[in-house]
């Protein structure tokens, strides 16, 4: 799938060497499928659809990681290693995004991922400010998915009609789609490299 693959590759190791997390298949297939789907309803290339899908996917990663972090009191003994590994490799996502985005030559649709991830941000402090002893439970996934519309929508230089059109049919692809997400379990690149060219992305 484009460069995902190689964004999950750490120099000779890869994220599922390097963490102590779940990650599901469907969660790699999720993004760059709903803006596959998008493509066709706004009429977006293809090549352009999946890129934009690709990018939605790296933000996702970024953002799993940070909030999934487990939270801590700072005093806690082990707070710095339970939590640094998954920051550092949220970055690398970040910083990943950020190349793929120039690559790509998607540069028009960065203001909409930093309006995301303000929004996902401020949802996260005031959760924290709201409950501070409580893991933060916060889904940033629906926000993800309008933000992947409103970045077509950007992309093909849409009228509010349309990109009205493209966030109703994301959030109805969501409500269809997310919840099976959480099915099959990833522990391995070879492993999710044999379901991506199964499902031919």
């Amino acid at each position: 799938m484009l460069n995902l693959i190689p964004a999950l590759r750490i120099k000779d190791v890869t994220i599922f060497d390097l963490l102590n997390q779940e990650f599901y298949q469907g969660e790699f297939l999720f993004f760059p499928q709903l803006a596959a789907y998008l493509g066709k309803v706004a009429a977006i290339p293809e090549m352009d659809a999946r890129e934009i899908g690709m990018l939605s996917e790296l933000v996702y990663l970024y953002a799993k990681l940070h909030i999934s972090l487990q939270e801590k009191s700072m005093a806690d003994e082990g707070f710095c290693g339970s939590v640094q590994m998954p920051v550092l490799i949220g970055d690398l996502f970040l910083g990943r995004f950020y190349r793929f985005l120039a690559e790509s030559e998607k540069e028009v649709c960065l203001p909409v991922y930093m309006d995301f991830m303000r929004q996902m941000n401020g949802q996260q402090v005031d959760g924290l400010l709201e409950h501070p002893r409580t893991e933060s439970r916060t889904s940033f996934c629906p926000l993800l998915v309008r933000k992947t519309a409103e970045a077509m929508a950007v992309f093909a230089g849409a009228q509010a009609d349309m990109q009205q059109t493209l966030e109703t049919a994301a959030e109805q692809y969501r409500q269809q789609h997310w919840d099976s997400v959480q099915g099959r379990q990833v522990t391995s690149l070879s492993a999710l490299e044999e379901c991506l060219q199964a499902e031919e992305i």
